[in-house]
């Protein structure tokens, strides 16, 4: 999101420790910036952002 650059999956394995322990513990999937290498993992954030391009298209 800060750099804009398309986001690299990486193992889940390769996150623990550096995301919270809650969000290692629910999430199955993360990515990584390759430019500012910020993890990201889908989240409620996602789901809204969603929805709210759903609302758009119908417009």
């Amino acid at each position: 999101m800060e750099c804009n650059s398309p986001l690299e999956p990486v193992a889940k394995s390769a996150v623990e420790g550096k995301v919270p322990p809650y969000v290692f513990a629910t999430q199955e999937s993360f990515s990584r910036c390759p430019g500012c290498r910020r993890l990201y993992w889908p989240a409620t954030h996602q789901q809204r952002m969603a929805a709210e391009l759903k609302a758009l298209q119908s417009q």
